[in-house]
């Protein structure tokens, strides 16, 4: 449910209908192919797109109108056959490459898939990222095991809050987490987690509010793991459970499981996820379904789909603070000078933040360092950069400035205390 018009009121969709709150067809049909959906801007323009998988394919729709973007006809690009084959399970909407736009991701029978619009011929947006260099609307697809149903969902999350949202999945054998970027399993050995498999998927979710985010995760023991076909040697011609964590459980496993790191290196996130089409600005906090829902694409960092996000999630940004220190070097005509940047904020960045320090006195300005972070920054965390001044003169007054996250740099909670 949306405001796929932009007349104020929420429309239904299925994919194949569009519903007015009368009742009345804003496009489609009732008769139509109907299938679970996902909202979002994929081109950036500030309209919404209807996102739908079934029968083995991947649709873009226009939200206003139901034109197709992406499927047989589309304007942006033809038919998208789900790597794997198998229906298709519902489509979550993340940033997985940390290009700042949004991406989509589904499950198939025998393949999980990210689909990035920046990977076409021409790309509706600019400034995107494919780096697999594809034209075909996907942007990489990884093994998995789901013959019984092939309509699981997922879900996404940032553990790391450096920008790269994970893929956070369970078929008929596995809890897998995939990196978003290139579809590598993120978890050493995937879980052996058994389902004979129907539209459920694992969430992320503070379900204790120590500040810190778990993953739910249901199974069931229908026809056991065995019958699924994914003993350990199943595991091992995917590259992963070598030697661990068999998958051939005898009786599988059942119930709802909470997993969370020991070390609590996972970023917070908020306490609940209410519904199967959850996307942030449905529901607050507290349990509260707004009366007014504000647009999701339109909230600075959301734009996404079936994604929990870190704290309250639609207020976050990281905040960047620097300390500069200068202590003598060994020869007399130099100083060393060593920046500590640290996130302050509620929210992490991705390496690459520039850090510059200058001589500012006397003019004019002198470039000591032309730097970047090495690594993301998560809340609470520093690193340090340093750079040498040499050919120091005696007996002058100098001073040097460090400054962070440039002009172009990093939404923040604060912008004026990026220098020291």
């Amino acid at each position: 449910m949306a405001d796929l018009d932009g007349d104020g009121d929420p429309e239904i969709t299925t994919g194949g209908v569009a519903l007015e709150t009368d009742g009345s067809i804003l496009w489609g049909s009732v008769g139509g192919e109907h299938a679970l959906a996902a909202v979002a801007d994929l081109d950036v323009n500030g309209t919404p797109e209807v996102i739908v998988v079934r029968d083995g394919e991947v649709r873009v729709l226009d939200g206003a109108t139901g034109t197709v973007r992406v499927g047989t006809g589309g304007s942006w690009y033809g038919t998208v056959t789900i790597p794997g084959g198998g229906n298709g399970g519902a489509p979550t909407v993340a940033d997985f490459d940390a290009d700042g736009l949004p991406e989509i991701s589904a499950a198939g029978q025998g393949a999980y898939a990210v689909y990035d619009p920046d990977c076409l011929s021409l790309s509706p947006r600019v400034g995107g990222d494919c780096a697999p260099g594809t034209t075909n609307f996907l942007r990489w697809s990884s093994a998995n095991h789901d013959f019984s149903s092939s309509v699981t969902g997922s879900s996404v999350f940032d553990f790391e809050g450096d920008g790269i949202a994970e893929v956070v999945y369970n078929d008929e054998c596995f809890l897998r987490v995939y990196d978003g970027n290139d579809g590598s399993e993120v978890l050493t050995d995937p879980r052996p987690n058994s389902s004979r498999t129907g539209l459920e998927y694992p969430i992320v979710v503070d379900v204790d509010r120590d500040g810190n985010s778990e993953l739910v995760v249901p199974a069931n023991r229908d026809q056991a793991v065995t019958r699924d076909d994914c003993p350990t040697a199943y595991a091992d011609a995917l590259g992963v459970a070598v030697g661990d964590l068999p998958a051939d459980i005898a009786t599988g496993t059942s119930g709802v499981y909470a997993f969370g790191d020991p070390s609590d290196r996972w970023v917070r996130t908020r306490p609940i996820w209410n519904q199967f089409a959850y996307h942030v600005t449905n529901v607050t906090d507290r349990g509260v379904v707004p009366m007014s829902e504000p647009d999701n694409w339109r909230v600075d960092g959301l734009n996404n789909y079936r994604q929990n996000v870190q704290g309250a999630g639609v207020f976050n940004a990281p905040n960047l603070v620097v300390t500069l220190e200068a202590t003598a070097a060994c020869a007399t005509d130099e100083i060393r000078l060593s920046a500590v940047v640290t996130n302050i904020g509620s929210r992490g960045v991705p390496a690459g933040v520039p850090v510059r320090i200058v001589q500012t006195v006397p003019a004019p300005e002198v470039v000591i360092l032309d730097g970047a972070t090495s690594g993301p920054l998560l809340p609470g965390q520093s690193e340090r950069i340093t750079g040498v001044a040499t050919g120091v003169p005696e007996d002058t007054d100098l001073t040097y400035e460090v400054r962070v996250d440039g002009a172009d740099g990093a939404a923040e909670c604060a912008e004026d205390d990026n220098t020291a």
